[in-house]
């Protein structure tokens, strides 16, 4: 993906672009206001439709799927070594797109969500993918997502974001972040909505929600932090 495009392919990459960018910044926001669920959920969109933009960048025909990581095995299958995401963090995407439909969920279906990490991996993946697009207009170059952001100082794409700051990674992860556990338990929805802080930077996504530890114990998939009744430690501040 080294070439400048233009004319109909440029519109067509644009237009998933655009749907993207728009997606991006939803779950950004919703991230960043502690609703883990839906936040990764319109993620997981997002993601989708940046990585079609690349179907579309190349001249590809664009997969009928909202599976990202099927879509990013078809991309990569076609293109090796073009594009290096986590594959870890697109399967929990994909697991999470499920959570739409709560009733519908199989049998031992289980997952964990953490705010900083699915929004720290959120940015990472925006900026491996739209960092390999070279698009142009009569007027000139036109600049990606977080390259408008920066040039404008947005702060709904630049606050917290590790992407464009990696130095600010470390004290993030140690900040309290909202966590979100689900299983399917015989039939049995269980959910649990928590803070936890102290997290490892480690890139690991696919973590087991309600871990059964006994017939009737279940270990959370993040360490919560144990706070009066009434009482929730304050989540990364959003932008102002």
């Amino acid at each position: 993906m080294d070439d400048t495009i233009k004319g109909k392919q440029a519109e067509r990459t644009l237009m998933w672009l655009r749907w993207a960018d728009a997606d991006y910044l939803g779950a950004r926001m919703l991230l960043l206001q502690g609703l883990v669920v839906q936040g990764t959920v319109l993620a997981n969109t997002a993601i989708e439709k940046y990585l079609k933009s690349v179907f579309a960048y190349s001249g590809m025909e664009i997969p009928d799927s909202h599976d990202t990581a099927v879509i990013y095995a078809q991309l990569t299958h076609k293109h090796p070594g073009d594009l290096a995401l986590n594959p870890g963090f697109l399967r929990m995407l994909r697991k999470a797109y499920k959570l739409r439909y709560p009733d519908e969920l199989n049998e031992g279906f289980n997952i964990s969500l953490n705010q900083v990490k699915t929004l720290t991996q959120l940015d990472r993946s925006v900026l491996e993918i739209t960092k390999r697009f070279v698009m142009a207009s009569p007027s000139g170059p036109i600049p990606m997502v977080l390259e408008r952001a920066l040039r404008e100082k947005n702060m709904r794409f630049i606050a917290n974001n590790v992407a464009l700051n990696p130095l600010q990674a470390a004290d993030l992860f140690l900040k309290p972040s909202h966590c979100h556990d689900l299983r399917n338990n015989k039939g049995i929805v269980m959910e649990a909505m928590y803070v936890a802080y102290e997290l490892t930077d480690d890139l690991v996504f696919e973590v087991e929600g309600f871990l059964p530890v006994s017939d009737t114990q279940f270990k959370l998939g993040y360490s919560p932090i144990l706070t009066p009744p009434g009482s929730t430690p304050a989540p990364p501040a959003p932008p102002a």
